[in-house]
């Protein structure tokens, strides 16, 4: 993943992948990793990671979704 920055994160995996999909949709290369504990399944995050030349793109575009 050294190519690649994480450009979101949230406890919400509906929410990633909607999140994901947008940027998709505008042409961004985006993947949604879970980071969640996997022994517990109670803590962590689905972290977005783009390219590294596409994160302040896609940071702009999430700001927008989130109003």
């Amino acid at each position: 993943m050294e190519n690649r920055t994480s450009v979101y994160s949230t406890t919400s995996e509906q929410e990633a992948i909607i999140f994901k999909d947008r940027l998709v949709a505008d042409g961004i290369d985006a993947i949604v990793l879970d980071m969640k504990d996997h022994v517990t399944e109670l803590v962590g995050t689905f972290d977005i990671f783009v390219i590294n030349e596409d994160a302040e793109r896609a940071k702009v575009i999430l700001k927008e979704i989130e109003g």
